[in-house]
């Protein structure tokens, strides 16, 4: 069997890893990039029991590959965390940092185990929070009703974005230059 499995990196696209059959072995390899870093040599035995492992973890997460357990994942993907949301805090102090449960910051970035946020143009800097400790702020879609008449809705929605990502205290030349970007301008 020639076949080669790979699995990339949910969070760092450069690092992966490669399995495949050398001989009577499963050989795992681990890349940085180009670079492989590291190797696991598995009799078949202990591959099976490793990807039964995998999948028990997996199942964990989702559920499974039952279709209506998938919609269900699927759903939850839709409402992962990224740069750019915000997300609500959960605990009072939550991971040390000086907030209350309600607060409301803006996501910076991401990583396999902290989010990373403003502090809500309090002060320069940034919170890290255990994912678990934060939840997505979803907004309901702005209302033609609720722009003023001279403005098309999807603008003000727009820049109402834009005044969020820059910032509570940020000068208006900052939050058009976000509404730029994000219009594509």
């Amino acid at each position: 069997m020639t076949e080669t499995f790979r699995a990339q990196c949910r969070w760092e696209p450069r690092d992966f890893l490669k399995a495949h059959v050398v001989g009577d072995s499963v050989h795992v390899d681990t890349y940085f990039g180009d670079e492989r870093v590291d190797a696991v040599s598995l009799s078949s035995a202990k591959a099976r029991t490793f990807a039964r492992g995998l999948l028990a973890l997996a199942d964990g997460i989702d559920g499974g590959e039952d279709p209506e357990l998938k919609v269900q994942a699927d759903d939850d993907a839709a409402q992962a965390i990224k740069a750019g949301d915000r997300v609500r805090v959960l605990y009072e102090r939550a991971d040390g940092a000086n907030v209350r449960a309600g607060d409301v910051f803006t996501v910076r970035s991401i990583s396999p185990h902290s989010v990373y946020t403003d502090r809500g143009g309090l002060q320069p800097g940034e919170w890290a929070f255990d994912p678990n400790k934060v939840e997505k702020v979803v907004d309901e879609p702005l209302k033609a009703a609720d722009a003023p008449s001279s403005v098309a809705p999807d603008r003000v929605a727009l820049l109402e974005e834009a005044r969020r990502l820059a910032g509570e205290l940020a000068p208006a030349s900052a939050v058009l230059e976000f509404a730029r970007f994000l219009a594509g301008e």
